[in-house]
Parts: structure tokens; C-alpha cells; sequence
């Protein structure tokens, strides 16, 4: 979704996107230095805000938890999550993230909280250490399509949402301005819907998927 918003910004500015890999907690420093000029998906708090200048908020995005399909039921309701004993929760070791990191530590104090690199060390546990991984219910769900053996769950009876600003060195309030007026004309002509629905929702691309092949179909022709 971030990538796609990006090449449409570059279109609209009539400019080639370059894309920059970099470590989640060293963008406000290429921003200053102007290895970058903005980035994507940062989340807006008071921590962030000290380091860089945002546009207005794109979206907001739910805390929740990225777990297997079978377990779904199990992390529905926070009061059973928190009745269970010895549960593993991976968090991703980003500062940005201590926010989140703190408040599962609060919040379930009997539970095992370890930081981890990337989403693939919860996808290749085999020996089932980890119970869930805690992240934006959005990016569970954009997952879950490639990964459809893990869902996302949006833990009941409530949940922390929390907005995202594509960010900006300090002090450039001129530019902020200027994306966070683009982004309301992109979401009246719904073209972040669009985006959304897509890379998120996976509706498109979903209606797009051949279906999986089969005796009825393949062989007999007894359906279409």
C-alpha cells in the first residue's frame, strides 16, 4: 500500500520514486541528512513526533496480533488471553515500537514478551514457541493472503488504534502541508480506497486467483 501511495505521489509530482532500504529506527536521521526526502507507515506518537514532521495522518491501523489460523478463537477476548498461562508474544524489536512493547507488558504481565527481528522467525518456529506476533491488524491481514495458514485477530472487548503520517525531516512543515493536502484529494477521488481495498483487503486481487484445480472441473467438466 505505502509503495503504490508513493508511486502515485511521484506521478503527481512528475518525478522517478527511488525506493531506499533502511533499518526502522534510522529514518528520522536520513531524513535530516536527505538520504530521503519522505517516509512511509510511521507511526504518529509522542515519541515520533519529537524527530519529525508529519503530514496528517493516512489511516489508522488497530493493534492486534498475527497467529495461526487454528488459534483465532483463542486470542479473540483479551480476559482468555490473559487467563492462559506460559503465552509467547514476539514483538518487533523497533524503538519506535517500545510504545506497544510496554503496554503488552502491562497488560499481560505472565506472559513471555520477546522481541524479534522480522515476522519470518514466527513463521518458521516449527517447535511453537511463538504464540502470536503483536502488529497493525492491517499488516496481519495483508500477510495472511500470502500466508493463509496465520490470521489476523483484533483482540475483544476493545483495542488501541493508532495513526500513521508519511514523515519528513524536522522542520519541513511546507512539505508536510503539501502531502497531507494531496492525501485528502487522494481519498476523495478514492484512490487510497482503491489501494486499500487491494493490497490490504486483498478484494481484487482475491476475484483475480484461478481457481484450484479439481477432478469435478478438470477432468469430468462438470462445473464451469
Amino acid at each position: 500500500l505505502d509503495v503504490e501511495m508513493m508511486y502515485e505521489l511521484a506521478k503527481d509530482l512528475g518525478v522517478k520514486p527511488v525506493f531506499i532500504p533502511m533499518d526502522a529506527d534510522s529514518y528520522a536521521e536520513m531524513l535530516t541528512a536527505g538520504t530521503v526526502d519522505v517516509t512511509t507507515g510511521i507511526p504518529i506518537t509522542v515519541s515520533t513526533l519529537r524527530k519529525v514532521t508529519f503530514s496528517a495522518p493516512y489511516m489508522d491501523v488497530n493493534v492486534g496480533l498475527l497467529v495461526r489460523d487454528h488459534d483465532r478463537d483463542r486470542f479473540a477476548d483479551i480476559e482468555t488471553m490473559r487467563s492462559t498461562e506460559g503465552l509467547t508474544f514476539g514483538v518487533m524489536a523497533n524503538k519506535e515500537l517500545d510504545y506497544f512493547f510496554n503496554k503488552m507488558v502491562e497488560g499481560f504481565p505472565d506472559a513471555n514478551i520477546v522481541r524479534i527481528e522480522s515476522v519470518e522467525e514466527f513463521f518458521d518456529d516449527d517447535t511453537g514457541f511463538y504464540d502470536a506476533v503483536l502488529m497493525a491488524a492491517e499488516r496481519g491481514s495483508a500477510l495472511s493472503l500470502v500466508n493463509p495458514s496465520y490470521s489476523a485477530v483484533v483482540p475483544r472487548p476493545r483495542s488501541i488504534s493508532v495513526p500513521l503520517g508519511y514523515a519528513v525531516a524536522k522542520g519541513q512543515r511546507e512539505f508536510a502541508d503539501f502531502i497531507s493536502r494531496w492525501i485528502d484529494i487522494k481519498q476523495k477521488e478514492h484512490t487510497f480506497q482503491r489501494f486499500y481495498d487491494y493490497w490490504i483487503l486483498g478484494q481484487q486481487a482475491a476475484a483475480n486467483v484461478e481457481p484450484r484445480w479439481s477432478v469435478i472441473r478438470n477432468v469430468l467438466g462438470w462445473v464451469e
